[in-house]
């Protein structure tokens, strides 16, 4: 991810803490973030699965048929086909008498992917302000997708990580934030948005710097970090 004060690199394992949050003020470096995180879990083999509504951050490499999203009739589709292989593995877990990914590839041999589903900026997807009842029902079967994914996920290899540069309950609901014990924050602008994000004000006192991160990774203890620059 980058460096702590002390000059030491640090690191996340979606393995250990599947889920994640990544939040930060505009211009903070959410997004070059983002891709330094995609990178690495496309070596590492990683199936990725990108909702963009932008459309300018990600390369053509990432958009995959299939695997990505710029708009709602395309995301529900993505998520259908991971929740479809969520399902799929729990069965095939259950048939092998298996409790997680590593138990299973060990007991089967079979060589099984890890899944990651990447929103960038949730405000655009996920925000019901100003949608018709029409465009709030796609949202709540968007959100039911997530937090199903969210909830068995964990043991099964399918990850989420959700970005935002406006952190408020809008982009991020309660009950999807609930699954992201992971949690990466920039410099928010007050905090009120450092509280959504981590439950403190914290990264409101962070300084201004694009690539300044605040890391919370459940063991009660955060790491502040300089994150390294994602150049292709």
């Amino acid at each position: 991810m980058g460096i702590n004060a002390a000059g030491i690199p640090v690191s996340i394992d979606f393995s250990q803490l599947p889920h994640w949050l990544l939040a930060a003020a505009t211009g903070m470096g959410k997004t070059q973030l983002a891709l330094l995180i995609l990178y690495q879990l496309s070596q590492k083999g990683y199936d990725i699965y990108l909702a963009d509504y932008k459309g300018v951050d990600f390369g053509p490499e990432y958009r995959k048929t299939g695997h990505y999203a710029d708009d709602d009739a395309a995301l529900e589709q993505m998520l259908d086909s991971v929740v479809h292989e969520l399902n799929h593995r729990r069965t095939e877990f259950s048939i092998a008498g298996c409790a997680n990914l590593e138990e299973y590839v060990q007991t089967t041999g079979e060589e099984l992917h890890r899944i990651v589903v990447i929103l960038d900026e949730t405000s655009m997807i996920l925000d019901t302000t100003g949608r018709d009842k029409d465009g709030k029902a796609v949202v709540a079967s968007i959100t039911n997708k997530l937090l199903a994914i969210g909830r068995l996920g964990r043991a099964l290899g399918i990850h989420l990580l959700v970005a935002t540069q406006r952190p408020d309950v809008g982009s991020v609901p309660g009950s999807l934030k609930a699954q992201l014990d992971g949690r990466i924050c920039g410099h928010t602008a007050d905090a009120q948005s450092s509280i959504v994000i981590l439950d403190d004000g914290s990264a409101a006192k962070l300084p201004a710097i694009p690539g300044r991160f605040i890391i919370r990774n459940g063991s009660g203890s955060d790491e502040i970090i300089q994150a390294y620059y994602y150049h292709q």
